[in-house]
């Protein structure tokens, strides 16, 4: 018979994520509060809430956005989080930044709490000095852990032999409900294709790109649109951005949604439901060469066709399911002549969103979410 999770008590612990990051608070949390555990999270928040069932416990927030000062607040949180965790008496703490793996370990030594190591990427790519410290700091980490849960399969490898560790893809979690009845059609007379990139922006992520392509779309005269929904949290790349929509004059073509906030799950919805095409045109950062990443997932759900830079990984992905294309980076040009091909062919443009639709279903949570129950099953075995 396996271990009952009823009545099991779970922490979720993040000083660097949103407290409702999707895979945290929407996926994982909301599976294992359906799954009957008592769960919690404790994470960056502005006081101690209820949000939908699930009790969030507040860490003092940090106001500064990025660089040392800001990774320095957040390493002051650790008292806090671990009284936070130690009032809870949970039996897992489930960790979502490697940051927190030697607070794990001191909560593990004290108080035999179980530990899952929740690893969203690979952090080799965090700058030499950063990265090959985060790295040595997991190699440590899985000589103790209890188990290790990879969101990427391409990163499986990281994980050392022998250490327990179970792939969890970053797959959507959507009502049926929710997603139109059918995949998008052209645009009727007067209203405009619209292209979307939802996530969070900036130069790495073909921001510059994007508003390079507002340009090309303007001086085509084509009534296009390219929604920007995310918040751009690199305030130079936000000022570089706005002065070159300002010089090209596409402020009316490109619209930035959140911009400089997270924009809730309910407002990126309205935008998937009236866009066209998903966009992915980043730069080639050795951090996207083995990862699919999740907003292909959310293209995907939605029927998007999608337009994405030609990168290893990418590519056979694309080709795969026959729903979209690639262009070298930086390649506008390139991006404008396929765009209008799908544009002013509606045939071909209903063969890429039913294969895009098609493909969505499956890269569903619901197909994967049995393994973190499974995960926890075997923590308390042992």
């Amino acid at each position: 018979m396996p271990p009952s999770l009823e009545h099991v008590s779970v922490v979720h612990l993040t000083t660097v994520h949103h407290p409702y990051d999707p895979r945290i608070f929407y996926r994982e949390l909301a599976t294992l509060r359906e799954g009957g555990l008592d769960v919690h999270l404790v994470a960056q928040h502005e006081g101690d809430a209820v949000v939908e069932g699930v009790p969030v416990h507040a860490l003092a927030p940090v106001t500064a956005r990025h660089g040392w000062g800001h990774r320095l607040r957040r390493l002051a949180l650790q008292r806090q989080a671990a009284d936070r965790v130690r009032r809870i008496h949970p039996d897992i703490i489930h960790i979502h930044d490697p940051e927190l793996i030697p607070l794990a370990f001191w909560l593990k030594q004290r108080t035999k709490v179980a530990v899952v190591y929740d690893m969203h990427e690979d952090y080799r790519w965090h700058g030499d000095v950063a990265g090959r410290g985060l790295r040595a700091v997991e190699r440590w980490c899985f000589r103790w852990v209890d188990h290790v849960v990879v969101a990427n399969p391409g990163h499986r490898g990281i994980v050392s032999d022998g250490t327990p560790a179970t792939v969890l893809p970053n797959y959507t979690r959507l009502p049926d409900a929710l997603l139109a009845p059918v995949p998008p059609t052209l645009p009727g007379q007067g209203e405009p294709f619209r292209l979307i990139y939802a996530g969070f922006q900036g130069r790495s992520r073909g921001l510059m790109t994007m508003i390079e392509l507002a340009r090309a779309i303007r001086e085509a005269d084509l009534p296009w649109r390219i929604d920007l929904v995310g918040a751009c949290r690199i305030e130079s790349d936000r000022v570089e951005a706005e002065a070159l929509i300002q010089q090209y004059r596409v402020d009316t073509i490109v619209q930035r949604i959140g911009w400089d906030r997270i924009v809730p799950w309910p407002t990126l919805l309205q935008h998937y439901r009236r866009a066209h095409v998903g966009l992915f045109l980043a730069m080639p950062h050795r951090a996207y060469f083995e990862t699919h990443p999740t907003k292909f997932f959310e293209y995907l759900r939605f029927g998007l066709p999608i337009l994405c830079t030609d990168l290893s990984a990418w590519r056979p992905f694309i080709s795969h399911h026959r729903c979209g294309a690639v262009v070298v980076h930086g390649d506008v040009r390139a991006a404008l002549q396929q765009l209008r091909q799908w544009a002013s062919d509606a045939a071909r443009y209903q063969m890429l969103t039913g294969a895009a639709w098609r493909a969505g279903q499956h890269y569903r949570w619901e197909r994967v979410a049995p393994r973190l129950v499974q995960v926890y099953r075997d923590v308390l075995k042992h």
